[in-house]
């Protein structure tokens, strides 16, 4: 096998749950299609005392390399020919994941299944590393039973969507989009998704027509402005821009059912995830029926 290295690794958490496997044959795909190394990362955090449950940290070592041998042959039987090697550590899942951003391309966490309730949809750890990782994040849910309870079969071509707002923040996601379109030589849709309201007691119906006209071509120049230079840069991708007068969440969810991969950007580095995504973010993350590519500004590709 190849050694690649000069290559910054795909890493995948590993936890032996059935939400981290999609993850990691997600991973192993996306390191086959673009010639990198995969890294499988276990790590196991107890809040327990070890000794007193009768536990050794060789006992625990053992168990996390379990869960590896597992995902090697997982990957070793999907994706012959990618490079694998494995590290486990002693610790909390997201802190090991953040750490091991610093050096990676891109960081590939799995997700709970698909529930009603939002706020049970994506785990704390997931949620802790889109946060805090300084590369590219992609959540990888399982969503068994998802797209029935959507209506939708999930028939998909592939395609990957980005969402843009003119902002420095979704810069790079456009950039990021571009290259993953093209190394999978799958379309790219370009979604710009905007709101306004209206009261009706200031603004009369004409008005309101006029305003929203000049609006809708406001938000179209803000489009073409995101994808300028990019489509250059990447000329075999075929491109295509959408701008709708919609919740920018829903109209993402809506594209993500025939997507392969949506692609968002998050505002930088800090505290708070919440601070940092933004309702947008997290209600495409606890929504999006396909993978989902965080991207922060800066971090478009290693």
């Amino acid at each position: 096998m190849a050694t690649h290295a000069n290559h910054h690794p795909l890493v995948v958490g590993v936890d032996g749950s059935p939400t981290s496997w999609p993850a990691v044959a997600w991973a192993a795909e996306e390191a086959a299609t673009r010639g990198l190394p995969l890294r499988l990362v276990s790590a196991w955090e107890s809040h327990y005392d070890l000794a007193s449950l009768g536990l050794l940290p060789d006992a625990v070592r053992t168990h996390c390399q379990g869960i590896l041998d597992a995902a090697r042959k997982q990957v070793e039987t999907a994706q012959p020919s990618v490079d694998v090697t494995e590290q486990s550590f002693l610790g909390p899942a997201a802190r090991v994941l953040v750490e091991s951003s610093q050096e990676a391309d891109t960081v590939v966490v799995g997700s709970r299944n698909y529930r009603p309730i939002h706020s049970a949809l994506i785990g704390g750890t997931s949620l802790d590393v889109v946060a805090h990782a300084t590369c590219p994040v992609v959540v990888v849910r399982s969503t068994d039973g998802a797209a029935e309870r959507e209506g939708d079969d999930r028939q998909t071509d592939g395609h990957v969507v980005v969402g843009v707002d003119g902002s420095d923040a979704s810069t790079d996601a456009v950039g990021y989009a571009f290259a993953h379109a093209s190394q999978r030589g799958v379309p790219l849709t370009v979604l710009h998704a905007w709101q306004t309201e209206y009261v009706a007691s200031v603004v009369s119906d004409l008005a309101a027509e006029d305003v929203s006209t000049q609006l809708a071509e406001e938000e179209m120049a803000v489009a073409a402005e995101s994808i300028a230079g990019w489509r250059d840069k990447f000329p075999d991708v075929q491109v295509r821009s959408r701008v709708v007068a919609s919740n920018p969440v829903q109209a993402l969810v809506d594209e993500s059912k025939s997507a392969g991969l949506v692609v968002i950007g998050s505002r930088g580095r800090g505290a708070l995830s919440g601070a940092l995504l933004g309702s947008i973010g997290h209600g495409v993350l606890h929504r999006s029926l396909c993978p989902v590519a965080v991207v922060k500004p800066n971090h478009g590709r290693r």
